[in-house]
């Protein structure tokens, strides 16, 4: 799972989606983010359904954000698609 500690609280904000081994620089993993599925966690939950914290991305939809983003998905993608290469 990908984690953030705010203050004492532990907040799960991303599951794995696909990705080589874990916690290895040279191959990163893919997370889905938790907070799209909370409807579908909450519909399969009985009558004790997990908390959930907001989760707020205005400032996510700027177009320098978006770059980065991009950018950084690039980059985070090449090593990905290279080391299923050179791993077959």
């Amino acid at each position: 799972p990908l984690v953030i500690k705010n203050s004492s609280l532990w907040i799960q904000s991303g599951i794995v989606s696909f990705g080589i081994g874990c916690a290895d620089p040279k191959y990163p993993g893919v997370y889905a983010r938790v907070s799209e599925y909370q409807d579908w966690i909450n519909s399969y939950m009985g009558s004790n359904p997990p908390g959930f914290v907001e989760f707020n991305n205005n400032g996510f939809r700027s177009s320098a954000n978006l770059l980065l983003f991009a950018i950084s998905l690039t980059f985070s993608i090449i090593p990905f698609i290279c080391s299923l290469y050179l791993s077959s």
